[in-house]
């Protein structure tokens, strides 16, 4: 029940506080997350994020911040590398050999670790950046 109000309260929040993203080349057109918490102070977390490109493109980077956390189980709909950054996870998302233009639609799970001793949770998905 404590895992379906913290859903209920994340989701809100988000979509009330949501604002589209805008870069140089695309822009977020729609970003739906899913997290389910469990009792061992991790979440697997499903990203749906739509971004349409100005001009064609390779694809996106995803930085994850994981400062008291870590990254597990990433997979992605798309072909990807993953790089270690400090308190974060960089997923390159695309092809270098194939450019794309328009709307596209990213999918991406995987599970953050909590590594602190607190009894809440609290999760910023988009970070800071």
């Amino acid at each position: 029940m404590k895992n379906l109000i913290k859903k209920f309260i994340f989701s809100f929040f988000l979509l009330f506080f949501a604002v589209p993203s805008f870069a140089a080349n695309f822009f977020i057109e729609d970003y739906k997350v899913n997290i389910d918490v469990n009792e061992k102070k991790s979440a697997k977390i499903t990203e749906e994020i739509l971004v349409n490109f100005n001009y064609p493109s390779h694809g996106i980077i995803r930085e994850i911040p994981h400062p008291k956390a870590s990254v597990s189980k990433i997979s992605v709909s798309e072909k990807y590398e993953s790089h270690k950054m400090g308190g974060s996870m960089e997923i390159q998302i695309g092809d270098a050999r194939k450019t794309i233009k328009g709307p596209h639609k990213y999918t991406i799970s995987y599970n953050y670790n909590y590594h602190d001793n607190k009894p809440e949770f609290y999760h910023n998905v988009i970070g800071t950046e």
